[in-house]
């Protein structure tokens, strides 16, 4: 369970590998989807609350779109030898000057870790769960720079990168695609003093620096919207997402996983806050796993 759209959903998502375990030939998954009979709500085009009855379908249709192996059979029941040593994996990024935690294509504040953002994971709390700590992700907006991406330009997964690039830093082209919901969204201008307020004073007084951020904000915001309605107009018709549709990680499996494989040869080491801030608050710190490599 997750509040969120389903790109937002599919943008953690995609830092959780789920696991699978090879059953006939064919790659199910290991962890399984409980299917809710409560009614669902989401907030439409105008914000407006609308509801809708729980659909299984949609659910499944989700599922596949966030990995292949739930296309294949799941099987809820299965000797212990056969999934003893599978493990999920949730891959965490941070960023130590905010305490801002990044899973997949998603960045979290402590705020909403503590008022229960991330609370679904506790269900994967398990000894066949692994959080896998990649280091710091840093980055530079006025630069338009950022630790994943540079990876990606400088080993060859150009795709990947300006698919990367056109979510962090939406262009024209992007704007364009997305002009229906970026109108809708409240400009500079048009912000509140009590609103600038917060902006300005995380660029430190500077109005320049401050207005910058924020319009990339709304353009991120806006760009997100309409790959969300990409997302929600694949699932009602049961088809995969256009890849721009996508969070990058999902888009490009293979440089995502180049990505973790690099960061995990540094054998990064947590900040001292992240036990007590991420670990404690989901019940990852009961226990720990040596990983081998």
């Amino acid at each position: 369970m997750y509040g969120g759209s389903p790109y937002s959903a599919l943008s953690l998502l995609a830092g959780i590998s789920p696991g699978s375990i090879p059953i006939d030939g064919k790659q199910t998954p290991f962890l399984i989807p409980h299917f809710t009979t409560k009614t669902l709500f989401y907030h439409d085009k105008a914000s407006t609350v609308r509801h809708s009855p729980p659909s299984e379908q949609l659910a499944r249709n989700f599922l596949t779109t966030w990995s292949d192996a739930y296309a294949n059979p799941v099987y809820p029941t299965r000797a212990f030898s056969e999934y003893k040593n599978v493990r999920a994996r949730i891959y965490v990024e941070t960023r130590q000057d905010n305490h801002n935690i990044i899973i997949g294509n998603s960045t979290l504040t402590p705020t909403q870790i503590k008022s229960g953002r991330l609370d679904f994971l506790t269900s994967l709390s398990s000894t066949n769960t692994e959080v896998v700590y990649l280091g710091e992700l840093a980055d530079n907006d006025s630069e338009q720079k950022n630790k994943r991406l540079d990876f990606f330009e400088q080993n060859g997964f150009a795709d990947a990168a300006k698919h990367y690039r056109s979510r962090l830093y939406p262009g024209t082209a992007d704007l364009d695609l997305a002009k229906d919901y970026y109108k809708l969204l409240t400009t500079w201008a048009q912000l509140s003093a009590e609103g600038k307020s917060a902006w300005l004073k995380g660029a430190n007084g500077d109005a320049n620096i401050a207005r910058q951020h924020y319009d990339l904000s709304i353009a991120r915001r806006a760009s997100a919207d309409y790959r969300n309605s990409l997302v929600e107009d694949a699932l009602r018709k049961a088809t995969k997402p256009d890849v721009y549709a996508l969070p990058t990680a999902v888009a490009y499996p293979d440089a995502w996983q180049a990505y973790v494989d690099y960061r995990m040869k540094a054998n990064p080491t947590p900040p001292d806050w992240f036990a007590a801030e991420f670990l404690q608050p989901l019940g990852f710190d009961k226990r720990v796993v040596i990983i081998e490599q």
